[in-house]
């Protein structure tokens, strides 16, 4: 029995960047979203977080995931111009950010593109209280930890776990996840789970939707002491199982100033514009 809708795996990209000696690394992931325009057609965005994109890179290597027999594709996406303006956007608070994708482009060659819509595919953090996705709830995050990515890889690593503090407002637009968060995972998009059981007096909340973005995990901070002296010697610094996340309100608020910075270049952003940030 499948929890997790295919077209959720196809929106899930591969974040990496190409080396001098022509070989590929692969160190954050994204997801495809997409945003109703006047025309009533879509736009779709690529989101990942704030420390991904910007970074300093210029560019930056996307795989992106399709289902099926289509091999494989890289694509690279230009973060910052020839004059140096940068070709994507950030949430002012959260670490967040996204560019606009041509999808004529990648459309054509591969065929469909997958995308979270975010008026029917996702869950506002106010739309998780009140349907009760809130502390305990599982959720699964969908992505490249580690840079687990195969020459043809197209498919995401599945994580599960739970959300541990939501209803107190914590990092700003951020909340808490009881999952394992490893380099490669920034970015993973974040899914809630179909619950079979719950408490009486309790909302079910039957179907799965994008929820929030992985961002970071929380370090757990211990000092080693010199027994002989008694002095701090060396801080030593793992990794606490508790991950921030940020909520699917910064998603959208980071696609609205990005859709405005693009109206903005006198770009005509339409369902079926180019953008040049696909090369």
């Amino acid at each position: 029995m499948a929890i997790i809708p295919q077209i959720y795996n196809d929106a899930v990209v591969a974040i990496g960047a190409l080396k001098k000696d022509g070989s590929k690394v692969w160190y954050a992931t994204g997801f495809v979203v997409a945003r109703k325009n006047e025309e009533g057609g879509y736009n779709t965005f690529l989101v990942s977080n704030k420390h991904v994109f910007d970074d300093g890179s210029k560019s930056i290597l996307l795989r992106f995931n399709i289902s099926g027999k289509i091999d494989a594709k890289d694509y690279v996406a230009k973060l910052i111009d020839d004059q140096g303006n940068k070709g994507f956007s950030v949430h002012p608070q959260s670490d967040v950010a996204c560019l606009l994708l041509n999808q004529n482009i990648l459309s054509t060659d591969l065929g469909s593109l997958s995308a979270f819509d975010l008026e029917e595919l996702s869950l506002t953090r106010k739309q998780m209280i009140e349907n009760d996705v809130i502390e305990g709830s599982i959720i699964y995050s969908l992505g490249f930890p580690s840079g687990l990515v195969g020459i043809d890889s197209k498919v995401p690593l599945c994580r599960m776990g739970c959300i541990a503090k939501i209803k107190e407002q914590y990092y700003e637009n951020g909340y808490l996840l009881d999952i394992q968060n490893f380099p490669g995972s920034s970015g993973s998009p974040v899914i809630n789970r179909i619950e079979a059981n719950h408490l009486q007096g309790t909302k079910v909340y039957n179907s799965t939707k994008l929820i929030g973005i992985m961002a970071k995990y929380i370090p757990y901070r211990d000092v080693l002491v010199s027994r002989q002296t008694g002095i701090d010697m060396q801080i030593v610094q793992e990794n606490s199982g508790i991950a921030v996340a940020y909520d699917v309100d910064s998603i959208k608020e980071t696609v609205e100033i990005e859709f405005s910075r693009v109206k903005s270049l006198t770009i005509k952003v339409e369902a079926n514009d180019k953008d040049p940030a696909i090369k």
